[in-house]
């Protein structure tokens, strides 16, 4: 995919250039999320007809699944949303420890 993903592409991912392979597994993925119970396993083949191997779609559900945990925590917790200068400021910090910065900061 290369480092050329943009917010327009994100916001808009049905119109953008994303290759096949990855609009169907966000397809899928956005099912998985809105309509889990409607997921029958013609959605999978799909997923297989575009070359995708079931055991990349187990680690797509399990990492989505993992966020939306993460996201029901956080809304539960009350934790804030962070600004951009927030992000910025995590970033300097991990390049100042000897890391690489975050994509996107």
């Amino acid at each position: 995919m290369g480092t050329g993903i943009t917010t327009a592409m994100l916001d808009d991912w049905e119109n953008s250039a994303f290759e096949p392979k990855v609009k169907g597994m966000l397809r899928f993925l956005q099912k998985w999320s809105r309509a889990p119970a409607e997921l029958k396993p013609a959605d999978v083949e799909m997923l297989r007809e575009l070359g995708i191997r079931d055991e990349a779609v187990v680690d797509a559900l399990y990492m989505c699944t993992m966020l939306q945990i993460m996201n029901r925590l956080a809304n539960a917790l009350g934790f804030e949303d962070w600004t951009p200068e927030r992000y910025a400021q995590r970033a300097q910090l991990q390049v100042e420890r000897g890391g690489d910065p975050p994509l996107g900061a």
